[in-house]
């Protein structure tokens, strides 16, 4: 066992050198003027003085959703021993920045201050393609199964002081997508991703995992998503959802099947999918119908909304998945 241990650490470095030089010196040719290419410069912290106003705004402004109200009051307060020098303050650059516009890389940096992790929020332009993250294939987790049980601590007027974090993983074949994603979340993230092990009928399957830090902006999104352990469809889910959040459930439970597009949401109860399919009927006019899968339900995309949506959605495609939308959808 040890001598696999050692195989396996030598793997993941291996792969993730290889996979990431690819990508750094391919990067024009996938992501050139595209929505990819912000979320480069994100991953880089490198300024994004490139982009338009517009642009930016957009990001910003796709809905109108309140950040989240993690605290009221003075935080020094709340955490007098929490090093109020964590961050050097800067007073040679005063111009105005819109919120979530300027984000870097938090990869690698020392662990956040219990200050600094209230002043983290979750703007509009990463809280979009999240909420379709969320319904796909990500998860928000407390850091144990103890915190889990013991429930939520309230502690003054902050919002709580057991933290959870996102969990994202892939299968190899979908690296793209899944390094996609990282770069939208890479602000939150400790480390880069990182090859992991399952074992299932004794075989073993490989995979790439996202893990971001405990932040008090996750425990929210948290309880707005999860019924105790089981995660739902939120009512408010019009509000939440945008083009390119339905972008990132296509790219994570979509399959292109009947000559339209099955969503494998099986997860969730007739009751949720009924109130999402309504959600893509009045905000998006959307035509879907619902189809039995064993003992649960899919929603259905028919082809004729399926073209209709794409032009909508095509920039937050990544350019695998947005070949095979192209030949199996477009080409009828």
């Amino acid at each position: 066992s040890n001598s696999f241990s050692k195989s396996y650490s030598a793997l993941n470095i291996i792969l993730f050198v290889l996979l990431f030089t690819f990508y750094f010196f391919n990067i024009d040719y996938f992501f050139y003027n595209d929505i990819f290419y912000l979320n480069l410069s994100v991953v880089l912290g490198t300024p994004i003085n490139f982009l338009s106003k517009s642009e930016v705004e957009k990001g910003n402004n796709d809905f109108k959703y309140p950040l989240f109200d993690l605290h009221k009051g003075n935080l020094l307060k709340f955490f007098p021993r929490s090093n109020p020098h964590y961050m050097k303050e800067n007073t040679n650059c005063k111009s105005l920045e819109l919120y979530g516009s300027n984000l870097e890389s938090s990869v690698n940096k020392p662990k956040f201050t219990s200050i600094v992790s209230y002043m983290i929020n979750i703007p509009n332009n990463i809280l979009s393609p999240l909420v379709g993250i969320l319904l796909s294939d990500g998860h928000i987790e407390y850091k144990t199964r103890k915190t889990l049980n013991s429930g939520k601590i309230k502690k003054g007027e902050i919002y709580s002081n057991i933290n959870c974090r996102f969990r994202f993983k892939q299968s190899m074949g979908h690296f793209e997508y899944l390094f996609y994603v990282f770069n939208i979340l890479s602000p939150y993230c400790i480390s880069y991703p990182r090859l992991v092990q399952t074992r299932i009928n004794k075989r073993d399957f490989y995979g790439i995992e996202i893990l971001t830090r405990a932040l008090p902006c996750f425990t929210v999104l948290r309880d707005i998503f999860y019924k105790n352990r089981i995660k739902i469809i939120p009512e408010n889910l019009f509000d939440l959802l945008t083009y390119e959040g339905l972008a990132h459930i296509i790219m994570g439970d979509g399959s292109f099947k009947f000559k339209g597009i099955l969503l494998n949401l099986q997860a969730f109860s007739v009751k949720e999918l009924i109130l999402f399919m309504n959600v893509l009927k009045i905000k998006f006019d959307i035509e879907t119908s619902l189809h039995k899968s064993r003992n649960h339900y899919t929603v259905y995309i028919k082809v004729d909304s399926a073209k209709k949506l794409y032009p909508q959605i095509k920039n937050y495609i990544v350019p695998s998945m947005r070949y095979k939308f192209e030949k199996k959808i477009l080409s009828q």
